[in-house]
């Protein structure tokens, strides 16, 4: 009897763990309006069609470059809709699927935010934003909004140690500057 029991909860847990690692895992989440579908990685390529908020998409590629668009740092992602639409969109407007119908400020965007109000307060050649905003790792990140995704919450344990809880982190609000 034990032994139909633990296989039973053996199956479901490997059914579970199937589904969420192979049905979501290529799965992302707009996370804007009027998100543009490009026809090449580059703002100037054609626009093949647009995305809504909370839209859900696939991902197929992504380029391993890191460029800057309005203020935003990311790559740019190659996605296929479901619709079957396949183009180019900027990565910094993408979400993971774990945060559909929830707020997410990537890692990036908390770092550019901190770059953008340091930049604002900067006065004299003492002013180091580099230092501050990348040289304290994640401890520097935080106070800007950051919501890490599961992942980033283990690198977390791995960052501060074995004694670290990832559920113990508090997700600071993003700042005014910075929505």
């Amino acid at each position: 009897m034990k032994d139909t029991f633990f296989n039973k909860w053996v199956i479901i847990l490997s059914l579970g763990t199937f589904l969420s690692t192979s049905l979501f895992a290529d799965k992302l989440v707009v996370n804007a309006s009027n998100l543009q579908i490009r026809s090449n990685p580059s703002i100037k390529a054609k626009v093949l069609g647009k995305l809504q908020k909370e839209d859900i998409v696939t991902e197929l590629e992504k380029q391993e470059d890191i460029v800057k668009i309005s203020g935003r740092t990311s790559n740019w992602v190659k996605i296929k809709t479901n619709s079957g639409l396949i183009g180019w969109v900027f990565g910094a407007y993408l979400k993971p699927y774990e945060y559909k119908g929830r707020n997410y400020f990537s890692f990036s965007d908390a770092r550019d935010c901190c770059y953008k109000i340091c930049q604002k307060n900067c006065t004299g050649a003492e002013c180091d934003c580099g230092e501050g905003c990348e040289g304290g790792g994640y401890d520097a990140i935080i106070p800007y909004g950051w919501t890490p995704t599961k992942e980033e919450l283990q690198n977390l344990k791995t960052y501060y140690g074995p004694d670290y809880d990832p559920k113990s982190f508090k997700q600071s609000p993003i700042p005014e500057q910075c929505r």
